[in-house]
């Protein structure tokens, strides 16, 4: 970018030239001065080795070129010149820079005294470095002096400025963008701000929002008083806004802006880009428009409009587009957009006579007839004097004709016919002159029926009247006042519907009237006459609207009386309305009970109103009233049999009112309430006969009460039915019955027999289709079953219990998207039905199961990537099955080991979803940091390690979590080694060796430490800190192996032993009152230096410092000890945790769960004590008690294989077969060798 900010340093006292050369008196002969020493030279960033060197010749050459700077000869004997270069030299912060034996007039043998170069630059100097290495092209380096700079001066804009144009060059644009974007918040009006960052945002793409920029910043320039100076921002403004434009396809605004740049600031480039756009552009409008022509030709007038827009895109001004376009509009009757068209033809021509012909026939076929003669009022206006334009003068004559002939000015019409044909003869136009004459003869035979029927009327002779009425309007159909008195004449004859339609051809043909001033005597009386016919036939509010149009036309006391009558009567009927309205308001807003009220007293004012009862049917449904929307539903189908909503509503509350029976039916049974249950049912069975699950649980409660009775009546209908059918064995009922009967009994053979019996007397029964397929189901026979629902939904497409019945058998056969799709259908079909509900989640969850055991199979295949795609398919079902994430993360690892395939983003994805389902996962976070730490990512792995580190730490048994322990610390480990932190990575890889011993880690371990010098462990800091501490230390000697000790319990390796407690009685006390407390405070403030990498040498002097570095020894130290006590406390739930144990092995399992009741009042969260607690529960025979605790210990450790088998070994003591089967599944799936998991799993799949 051009236009770079001033480079002169506006603060330091430091003479800096542009080269970035600094003179310093010899420090051998003076003292730098206080001006000197403020305004640092060199920084740490610039020394970073002692092998660098100046080719000081040339240094000096360039320098003494400068005019502004001394020369060679102008240098006295005894000074030496220090140079400072200000970019990419530098050395350690113990180095200096000195020049030796190089200049001959500069020479000296002074040996020169290293000084310690002062520790920050200020902001100049920063500045000035990055301006120095911007212009050697060094952008890197320049981007770091000016972003130091920067967190000096946040807000100096040509800082900004320098790094936007240093990011430009490297073409790291979003920084360009953030730069720009920072130097708008400190100045919202810096136009080359908004330029550059326009220029970045095009390079990246973002075209409209360069074009944001780009157009403020061109609005800001309009805005200076003097352009001059930004024409150069200006000119490339409008340039960048061309490039986005061509980027967008907006070839028209690319060329205006590219114009706009080039007279601004002429450029050969952007002038041969804008004439290549130009002929491109010409190009393409003729190849759209010819292709326009020739689509029209072939009558595909559609697609000939898509490419003449096309060419208008290109070129907005080409009149013959319009008039081809125009024309593809009028063949597809399509006259708004004709219209359209012919007035942008005439903005821009106004003297186009076609375009006026042509939009005055659009006019008129949208019979829109005032403006059709203005066009050809127009067109013919500039046709006379002008021999090309007869064909159109002839054209706007018939227009002419047309408009008055439909406007009802027959003779008009004739004239302007006649005109035409003496321009142009038309046999078409003759005839249609002709019949017009005719019409008019016509008319002269209206007059004398219309006369004759009033007259008839008037002598009340209605009939013969509206005969001859209905005469005249054959002549002349749209004669307003015939039809008002042919509708006076039906009315008296109380033909209210017929009279309803006179007047309303009345109201009609006046409202397309031109004038309809001279209609409002007939207009007032249709009105009054619809008033009239609506009363008689029982509309009110129609008769009153009626009546009060009539009277805002013409008053008239006797109308106005009869609507006052009207309105008194109608006043019931509002309030009734109001009632009513209020009703479905609230219903909208589902306050149904306040609903309800409104309805009820709306029907007190109107007990006749289906509607009403239909509205409070549906708000007692959603109450749960459904008897009483029954009722309610009956009342309006009494009222109106036709009457849909009633119909639905009516079947919709008997579904619920089943359910809800139903359902109570099996809560009740559940609580041991047989005999309530089995009213419940029976409810349930009169309202849907057909219900057999209702007949089995019936069954069984009546079983419960050993009430066996009622079973043998299953068999008493079997004998009835089998009588009926021998006196009538085409009794299809019958049959059903017998065959429900045998389906209750659990004999499922027996009921296919029935039911085969039933299809073959009525091949259409598709009831007998379903419970065939019931029976089918319960015999296993999933196949014929499948057979039989098909042909139930061919004939009845909207059955959902055979969708239903479909779905058990694909479930059963595996396929189980077929099957949730059956259920989905099902609840479609019959939102209530709360088996389909219940088994689509079935249906999800195996199909789940299936898509994540074959992930299984196949990373253990290693066909890791078919794999994922399983693994994908379950989350996509289950988003929060945490082991499918597990898996998936491992088959991104391995496609990562075995194919080289850069996946570690997916698995550190599928980690954080892990995480986000179960923030205690530690696997996921071990994975996690081992994806990051392989992407370079060392903050974040080391974040993920030591949060997996510090989950395990909470777990009771760490055991079963050692593997992942010693992960996370090797991980720790290579996190640090990479980030340079040696002692830490040592630290680390000890720890995972502690946990588990690994011979490569071992040997990474070993190669570490032989790196590690013993003179680089310590630091200056540390050795000068030591000497403050040197007598407290010699105090203590003797007590130092003592203090080792303590030091080491209260570390993070302390010994998980019986002992801990005794050990931790002899050193229990605060540090305050311990005599070794000068020990314990110096080591705990080394180890704050050394996590902090703090090695101030002025600070290890500073007593201020020393003395926070206490205190804050201190407060660790005292945490220390907490950990400690915690740790006795532990020791002591252990040892109950263990006396539970005995007690359970002992059988004495009421003690034990008393004891493992204690453990878990201390610690909520010990999953062993829940999990032997339920082991002690089952033995007592509390299995709803054990599953709580095994549900515990699952949420604890979602990996215990034996609490999944324990919880499915109580869920099938429960009955609970499928949820034990489930359980079975999971356990052998976390330990595949599980017998007694296969061995129940097999036995209830059996059952």
């Amino acid at each position: 970018m051009q236009n770079q900010p001033n480079t002169t340093s506006s603060s330091s006292s430091t003479t800096v030239d542009r080269h970035g050369i600094i003179w310093i008196e010899d420090p051998t002969s003076t003292t730098l001065s206080s001006s000197q020493t403020s305004n640092p030279i060199v920084d740490n960033d610039f020394l970073s080795g002692s092998q660098h060197f100046f080719d000081i010749d040339e240094l000096l050459r360039n320098l003494i070129g400068q005019k502004d700077l001394v020369s060679r000869e102008e240098f006295k004997p005894g000074e030496t010149i220090y140079l400072c270069v200000r970019c990419q030299l530098g050395y350690h912060e113990d180095s200096y820079l000195y020049i030796n034996n190089r200049c001959d007039q500069c020479q000296t043998n002074d040996k020169i005294t290293a000084y310690t170069l002062p520790h920050h630059l200020s902001f100049d100097d920063y500045y000035n470095q990055g301006i120095s290495a911007f212009n050697h092209k060094n952008y890197e380096q320049a981007i770091n002096k000016f972003t130091r700079a920067l967190s000096l001066d946040p807000n100096h804009t040509d800082a900004y400025v320098w790094r936007s144009d240093a990011y430009i060059q490297l073409g790291q644009y979003q920084q360009t963008i953030e730069d720009c974007t920072q130097i708008i918040s400190i100045d919202p009006d810096n136009i080359p701000a908004y330029v550059r960052r326009g220029f970045a945002r095009l390079s990246l793409e973002e075209y409209q929002q360069s074009l944001e920029d780009s157009n403020r910043a061109i609005s800001l320039i309009s805005l200076t008083f003097n352009q001059t100076d930004t024409n150069s921002w200006l000119s490339q403004a409008y340039a960048q806004q061309g490039d986005a434009h061509q980027a967008l396809g907006n070839t028209n605004e690319a060329i205006e802006n590219y114009q706009k740049s080039l007279d601004i600031v002429p450029n050969d480039d952007l002038r041969a880009k804008l004439d290549a756009l130009n002929n491109a552009k010409n190009h393409l409008f003729e190849q759209y428009f010819n292709q326009g022509v020739t689509l029209f030709n072939k009558a595909k007038y559609q697609q000939a409009i898509e490419k003449f827009t096309r060419a208008l895109t290109l070129n907005p001004n080409h009149i013959p587009v319009y008039g081809w376009r125009r024309e593809a509009y009028i063949q597809l009757d399509q006259y708004q957009q004709a219209i359209e068209d012919c007035t942008q033809i005439i903005s821009i021509d106004p003297l186009d006579i076609p375009a006026y012909v042509r939009r005055g026939f659009a006019h008129l076929s949208l019979g829109e007839y005032q403006q059709s003669l203005e066009d050809s009022n127009k067109a013919i206006s500039l046709s006379f004097n002008q021999t090309t334009a007869h064909s159109w003068l002839s054209q706007a004559y018939v227009q002419q004709g047309d408009a008055h002939q439909a406007l009802g000015n027959s003779n008009e019409a004739i004239e302007n016919y006649q005109k035409s044909l003496d321009i142009v003869p038309n046999d078409d136009l003759r005839a249609k002159l002709d019949a017009l004459n005719l019409t008019n003869a016509n008319n002269r035979l209206f007059e004398q029926y219309f006369n004759h029927g009033i007259t008839l009327f008037n002598q009340e002779k209605y009939q013969q009247a509206i005969e001859q009425f209905t005469k005249a309007l054959t002549v002349n159909p749209n004669h307003i006042p015939a039809y008002v008195r042919r509708g006076f004449a039906r009315l008296s004859l109380e033909e209210y519907q017929q009279s309803l339609e006179d007047s309303n051809r009345a109201i009609r043909l006046i409202s397309l009237s031109f004038n309809q001033t001279d209609t409002n005597s007939w207009l007032s009386q249709a009105y009054a006459q619809q008033g009239d016919a609506h009363q008689s036939l029982g509309n009110t509010n129609e008769a009153i609207e009626n009546y009060q149009k009539s009277l805002d036309i013409v008053p008239n006391d006797d109308l106005r009386a009869k609507l006052d009558a009207l309105n008194l009567t109608n006043a019931n009927n509002r309030l009734f309305e109001q009632y009513f309205n209020q009703g479905i308001t609230l219903v909208n807003q589902e306050n149904y009970q306040q609903a309800i009220e409104q309805f009820t007293r709306a029907l007190s004012l109107n007990p006749n109103h289906a509607n009403a009862y239909v509205n409070r049917a549906f708000a007692q449904m959603e109450l749960g009233e459904y008897q009483q929307a029954i009722d309610d539903c009956k009342e309006a189908i009494r009222l109106n049999p036709n009457h849909v909503n009633a119909h639905q509503h009516l079947t919709n509350a008997n579904n619920r009112l089943f359910e809800q029976c139903f359902n109570q039916g099996i809560n009740l049974f559940n609580q041991d309430k047989y005999e309530q249950a089995i009213e419940q049912f029976t409810k349930a069975l009169t309202l849907n006969p057909n219900h057999t699950d209702a007949y089995v649980w019936r069954s069984n409660a009546y079983i419960q009460l050993d009430q066996y009775e009622q079973i043998d009546l299953y068999q008493q209908t079997i004998e009835l039915c089998t009588q009926i059918i021998s006196i009538d064995p085409h009794n299809i009922p019958a049959y059903v019955r017998r065959g429900f009967a045998h389906l209750s009994l659990g004999e499922y053979q027996q009921a296919v027999d029935e039911f085969e019996e039933v299809i073959r007397l009525n091949p259409n029964y598709a009831d007998a289709y379903v419970n065939r397929a019931n029976a089918y189901n319960y015999l296993k026979n999933y196949e014929q079953a499948l057979n039989d629902c098909n042909q139930a939904i061919r004939l009845n497409p909207n059955y959902a219990d055979a969708y239903i019945n479909r779905a058990f058998a694909q479930m059963e056969l595996g396929e189980y998207q077929q099957a949730i799709d059956d259920f989905k259908e099902a609840i479609r079909l019959n939102p209530n039905h709360v088996d389909a509900h219940q088994h689509l989640n079935n249906a999800k969850n195996r199909l789940v199961y299936q898509y994540f055991n074959q992930g299984i199979n196949l990373v253990n295949k290693e066909n890791c990537q078919q794999a994922i795609e399983q693994f994908t398919r379950a989350l996509t079902l289950n988003p929060n099955h945490t082991d499918a994430y597990v898996w998936r993360s491992n088959a991104y690892i391995q496609l990562d080991q075995y194919e080289q395939i850069d996946l570690y983003q997916q698995t550190i994805e599928d980690c954080t979803q892990i995480i986000r389902v179960d923030p205690h996962d530690i696997p996921a976070y071990v994975r996690r940091g081992f994806a990051h730490l392989s992407l370079g990512e060392y903050q974040q792995s080391l974040e993920d390690s030591n949060r997996a580190i510090s989950l395990i730490s909470l777990t009771f048994n760490q055991t079963h979590t050692d593997s992942w322990l010693s992960q996370a610390y090797t991980q720790r480990g290579d996190a640090h080694q990479a980030l340079g932190n040696t002692n830490e990575a040592i630290e680390n890889y000890q720890k995972a060796l502690d946990i588990a011993p690994n011979d490569d880690l071992r040997a990474k371990l070993d190669a570490l430490q032989n790196q590690v010098t013993p003179s680089s462990q310590v630091s200056t800091n540390i050795l000068t800190f030591d000497e403050f501490y040197l007598d407290q230390i010699v105090e203590n000697q003797e007590n130092t192996a003592q203090v080792n000790k303590m030091l080491k319990i209260l570390g993070e390796d302390i010994p998980k032993n019986i002992q801990l407690d005794v050990e931790i009685d002899n050193f229990s006390k605060k540090p305050e009152d311990n005599p070794f407390e000068m020990e314990f405070v110096f080591q705990e403030i080394l180890d704050i230096l050394l996590e902090s990498n703090e090695f101030d040498i002025d600070a290890s002097y500073d007593p201020i410092k020393i003395e926070v570095l206490t205190d804050q020894a201190h407060e660790n130290i005292e945490s220390l000890f907490e950990e400690a006590d915690h740790e006795i406390s532990t020791i002591d739930l252990l040892q109950e945790l263990q006396l539970a144990k005995e007690k359970l092995q002992a059988r004495d399992y009421e003690a034990a769960i008393e004891k493992f009741n204690l453990v878990l009042n201390h610690n909520p969260d010990e999953f062993e004590a829940y999990y032997h607690r339920g082991i002690a529960y089952a033995e007592v025979g509390l299995y709803s008690n054990a599953i709580r605790d095994f549900n515990k210990t699952i949420a604890l450790n979602k990996y215990n294989a034996e609490a999944y088998f324990q919880r499915g070994m109580n869920y099938k003591q429960t009955g609970d077969y499928k949820q034990a089967i489930r359980d079975f599944d999971f356990t052998l799936f976390f330990k595949p060798n599980h017998s007694l998991a296969y061995q129940n799993k097999k036995q209830l799949m059996n059952l």
